[in-house]
């Protein structure tokens, strides 16, 4: 398991690398730039910086980060979670007309999740394609649904037992709508 899982790390490094690489000429055009927000469910949400041109768009995602303390006197316990995930990737906005786009591009991501006191720890990480679409309120404001389908990585500890999963498909948080101010 341990040898996938580093097969799998040296594929999404691979896959920075072209993503990186891919970007180069989105600075010899007319730069864009663009802050979102999106929802991935009820409770789960996520910011995204873009930079780059009309044609290719460089993303950074914060995808959740969560720092909370509870205690609890009946079990006499007191617990601190630290939470936070990151997120890269590359879209390739085509425009339909002019108010409408439709995106697709590929994606890596992270997550790790620590609580104290209760030995609980998760992290995961995985890739997958972007498709989506944008409908363009005017020159600052647009409204975007993407769905993120993928394969991904996750190892959770709870009291002691670890647990290994290798997922493929879409899993929680693989659809969002977003609100996007460009500038």
């Amino acid at each position: 398991m341990k040898v996938l899982v580093l097969k799998i790390a040296k594929v999404m490094f691979v896959v920075i690398i072209l993503l990186l690489e891919l970007t180069i000429d989105a600075f010899s055009q007319e730069k864009k730039h663009e802050i979102a927000v999106g929802a991935l469910s009820m409770d789960q949400f996520v910011v995204r910086y873009k930079f780059g041109n009309e044609n290719r768009m460089f993303r950074i995602n914060s995808t959740s980060f969560r720092l909370s303390n509870s205690s609890n006197s009946d079990f006499e316990t007191n617990d601190t979670e630290l939470a936070f995930g990151l997120g890269l990737g590359i879209e390739y906005p085509k425009m339909v007309n002019d108010k409408l786009a439709l995106l697709y591009g590929f994606s890596v991501s992270s997550y790790f999740a620590n609580i104290t006191d209760a030995d609980n720890q998760q992290y995961s990480f995985g890739g997958g394609v972007i498709l989506g679409s944008a409908y363009y309120f005017n020159d600052v404001l647009k409204l975007g649904v993407e769905i993120h389908p993928g394969i991904y990585y996750n190892n959770s500890k709870t009291a002691g037992t670890t647990t290994e999963k290798i997922g493929f498909g879409a899993e929680n948080g693989w659809a969002e709508i977003n609100l996007g101010f460009m500038f």
